[in-house]
């Protein structure tokens, strides 16, 4: 698996999206690693984000690097908990937990330089999509 990989979540619709949105995960050269919907009623995009760092965690080598457009998640990640969202805490614990095991490094890009976001701004995935995604 690669070195260095950049993460990003997406909704479809609005925030919090009325039918969900996904994440993806792509390599240093913007490549797409992995892409996934997840159907849920009510996600947001600080859910989705965080799914998809949790997913770059698991994917990047040993020592490796996830870059993220979300400093709120990094703050989550970094402190192991959400305080408005404790319904996100589970999560949040095995991330960290994830990045601690790994020698993860987790570093906050622009939106600008966020190589996942910029492919979602590219191919800017729809309900109708979620089914092959």
């Amino acid at each position: 698996m690669p070195k260095t990989l950049h993460a990003d979540g997406f909704l479809f619709k609005r925030n919090p999206s009325p039918t969900g949105g996904g994440w993806t995960v792509v390599d240093a050269h913007g490549k797409l690693i992995e892409r996934q919907a997840i159907l849920k009623r009510g996600l947001t995009c600080n859910e989705a984000e965080l799914t998809a760092v949790y997913r770059a965690a698991q994917l990047v080598d040993e020592g490796g690097t996830v870059f993220t457009d979300s400093k709120l998640v990094c703050d989550w990640i970094e402190t192991g908990r959400s305080k408005k969202r404790s319904d996100l805490n589970k999560l949040i614990r095995a991330c960290k937990g994830l990045i601690e095991k790994k020698s993860v490094s987790l570093r906050f890009r622009s939106r600008k330089q966020n190589l996942a976001g910029i492919y979602n701004d590219r191919n800017r995935p729809n309900e109708d999509d979620a089914k092959s995604l």
